[in-house]
């Protein structure tokens, strides 16, 4: 799937259940990856406050680089509607003496159209600094991106995924209001979920292409 998502007709498909189907599970398992040799680890997923792919909620599809951190992405998502809390999530990191830990974010979301779907970003970094240091990317920031439907408003179904959708979204807004640099799926980050539901929880719909868009954040 490519290009902008016709999001009626996939609500239409889950709910009558036309998607391929496959276990409640990222398609392998999640991994702790850096985004250059020296760089910190984290995980590829944000879910549940453990390693577990069970617990796996979305892949990381986003990282803000360059003079990235927590508070000043929020904040810049902020003016350009993203202003309502989510749900909370983790993501697990090591820190330099190999230390594992978790960060903790209800993101941001959008308001709901008029379809009932919102944009939601998590976004992940030690709670310390407020960003990660990797000598090749600058002050980072790692994003995983998903829509929410009927979260909170509209009516059923609800439908939650669809994070490569989600991520554009996202890049097309921070390139055209924020005016920040956007590199459109430039970090191959070995976390590729096809397009397909779970089979325990048909509203929960994985997509990612497994390349995270770059945002470099001045």
């Amino acid at each position: 799937m490519r290009g902008i998502v016709a999001l009626p007709a996939l609500i239409a498909a889950v709910a009558a259940g036309a998607l391929p189907a496959a276990a409640d599970a990222p398609r392998r398992p999640p991994t702790l990856i850096r985004l250059s040799d020296a760089g910190p680890a984290f995980l590829d997923y944000d879910g549940t406050p453990d390693l577990s792919a069970a617990g796996r909620d979305w892949t990381v599809s986003m990282i803000f680089a360059g003079h990235a951190s927590i508070r000043k992405v929020k904040a810049a998502l902020r003016t350009v509607g993203f202003t309502r809390p989510g749900h909370a999530r983790y993501l697990a990191y090591r820190t330099a003496d190999g230390t594992l830990r978790f960060d903790s974010d209800r993101g941001l979301k959008t308001r709901c159209a008029a379809d009932g779907t919102d944009v939601h970003v998590r976004l992940y970094a030690p709670t310390a600094t407020d960003r990660f240091v990797d000598p090749r990317y600058g002050s980072v920031v790692v994003g995983t991106t998903h829509l929410d439907r009927a979260d909170g408003c509209s009516t059923p179904p609800q439908l939650f995924g669809f994070s490569e959708e989600a991520e554009r979204r996202i890049a097309d807004t921070v390139a055209r209001r924020l005016g920040w640099r956007v590199q459109r799926n430039h970090l191959a980050l070995g976390n590729r979920e096809p397009y397909r539901r779970d089979v325990t929880d048909s509203a929960h719909v994985w997509w990612n292409d497994g390349r995270a868009t770059l945002v470099v954040v001045p």
